[in-house]
């Protein structure tokens, strides 16, 4: 029996780009990319198990201008976790500081980011000295509201696995 346990990810500033990236060549393959040398077998390395995706400080919304048409963002919870895990609620939620000068919102992006993203989540961060400023994107992994909201959404695909199994 093969175990299936839904994908939780949380990311930060480029790695969001890079998650957000990787997740998208697996939800939308494309011939003219070059094809995978290892095969992947698991629900969970096709991400088709994506089921929260907790982005902060992201600079998506500076490397979506590098693009004419930035209308398709990945899809979470992916399509395939309703097959794997029936009723089970994910969600996209991102979190940024306004005087981060790298990390932003995303909903705004396109009406299909506002449709794909829960939660844009505006958090204070870093000390006296970083938070009113861009040094401020070093301090998201303190923030503790940002934190307790994460936690939450685990703590709700937690229960829900639990009393599932």
């Amino acid at each position: 029996m093969v175990l299936k346990l839904p994908l939780c990810v949380v990311a930060h500033s480029l790695g969001a780009v890079i998650a957000s990236n990787f997740f998208y060549d697996l939800q939308y393959p494309s011939s003219s990319r070059i094809p995978d040398i290892v095969d992947v077998n698991s629900a969970l390395e096709r991400g088709d198990t994506l089921t929260n995706f907790y982005s902060f400080g992201t600079t998506l919304p500076l490397w979506s201008l590098r693009y004419d048409n930035f209308s398709r963002p990945i899809q979470v919870p992916a399509p395939q976790v309703a097959h794997h895990f029936p009723k089970l609620e994910g969600e996209w939620v991102n979190f940024y500081e306004s005087h981060d000068i790298l990390g932003y919102p995303l909903r705004p992006i396109d009406p299909a980011y506002a449709a794909a993203v829960k939660e844009d989540v505006e958090v204070h961060v870093g000390g006296p000295a970083t938070s009113w400023n861009p040094l401020s994107h070093g301090g998201y992994f303190t923030s503790e509201s940002m934190n307790r909201r994460i936690a939450q959404g685990l703590a709700r695909t937690w229960t829900w696995v639990n009393r599932s199994m």
